[in-house]
C-alpha cells in the first residue's frame, strides 16, 4: 500500500489500541491489500464502476495501473509544472472524477444501516452525501499535503513542484489553473452527486 492508505491504517491501529472497533470501507480492488490487517480491522469492499480493461495492464496490481496513469499524465517528466497541470486536467483521471463516489453511495448508505458506526473518518476526493448528511459525526482526513486544504499565498501551490524561492507570479498562474480546472470541478461534481441522491448541495469548498 502507498499514500493515504498507510496513514489511515496507522490511525486505525491507534484507535484499536484504545479499545475501539474499526471498519474500513475500501475500493474492492484494494481489499486484498488490506487483508494483512484483517485481524485488527473489519475490511469491507465497495464495488467500483466497471472500467474498460487496457490489454497492456491486465493482471497488473492496482497501484501499478495508477502509476502508469501518472506517467501518461507526465507527472514524472522533466517538463514545466504548468505543462504538467494541463496534462493532468485533460486526463482520464480527472474526466472520470466522482464516478466511483457515485457508485459507492448506495452501498455506503446500506452499510451505515448494517454497521451503525459511532463516527466516520473519511479520506476521499468526493465526500459521501449520506455521510455528510447523517446524524453521525464525521472527520475529513487528508493525508496527501496540507496545502491541499490550506492555501497560503506565501507558499507555492499544492502539487505544483514549484520552488519555495520561485517567482510568486508563476505560483499564482498555477494556482489559478488548479482552482478553475480542478478544485472547481471537484466542487461541481460534489454538488451534482449530492443532488442526484436527494441531498442539499454543498455551499462552498
Amino acid at each position: 500500500l502507498v499514500g493515504p492508505q498507510n496513514a489511515c491504517i496507522g490511525l486505525g491501529q491507534q484507535l484499536v489500541q484504545r479499545g475501539h472497533q474499526v471498519s474500513f470501507l475500501v475500493n474492492d480492488k484494494f481489499v486484498k491489500k488490506f487483508q494483512p490487517y484483517s485481524t485488527q480491522f473489519k475490511i469491507i469492499g465497495l464495488k467500483p464502476v466497471a472500467e474498460e480493461e487496457n490489454e497492456e495492464e491486465k493482471g497488473l496490481a492496482p497501484i501499478q495501473i495508477l502509476i502508469n496513469s501518472f506517467m501518461r499524465m507526465g507527472l514524472f517528466d522533466p517538463i514545466k509544472p504548468i505543462e504538467k497541470i494541463h496534462r493532468m486536467i485533460d486526463s482520464k483521471f480527472i474526466k472520470n472524477l466522482g464516478a466511483n463516489a457515485e457508485a459507492f453511495e448506495p452501498q455506503i448508505r446500506m452499510l451505515i444501516e448494517q454497521e451503525k458506526p459511532d463516527i466516520f473518518l473519511v479520506d476521499a476526493k468526493i465526500m459521501s452525501p449520506c455521510i455528510m448528511n447523517s446524524s453521525i459525526p464525521w472527520v475529513y482526513v487528508f493525508c496527501a499535503n496540507p496545502l491541499g486544504l490550506f492555501t497560503d499565498e506565501r507558499l507555492p501551490p499544492f502539487s505544483s513542484d514549484l520552488p519555495i524561492d520561485g517567482d510568486p507570479r508563476e505560483w499564482q498562474e498555477y494556482r489559478t489553473i488548479l482552482h478553475e480546472k480542478y478544485f472547481d470541478k471537484v466542487v461541481a461534481r460534489q454538488r451534482q452527486i449530492c443532488e442526484k441522491f436527494g441531498y442539499p448541495p454543498t455551499k462552498d469548498q
